[in-house]
């Protein structure tokens, strides 16, 4: 039961992190396609993603 519990902190870390900064560059980009975005927005769209992702996964598994 303890690993579902971690694995269920991952998903939710990666829904967070990479839901967050989707929506702020669609309301940037005006455009909710993100296959259409140029590549560099792609790229930093990436880079906070995993940023974001990591820093909530670390906090959400403090305790472990």
């Amino acid at each position: 039961m303890e690993s579902f519990k971690v694995i269920a902190l991952i998903i939710f870390g990666f829904v967070f992190g990479f839901g967050f900064w989707y929506l702020i560059f669609w309301f940037i980009t005006s455009e909710p396609n993100l296959f259409v975005w140029h590549w560099a927005t792609k790229m930093v769209y990436l880079i906070l993603g995993f940023s974001a992702t990591t820093g909530s996964i670390n906090a959400l598994l403090k305790e472990y």
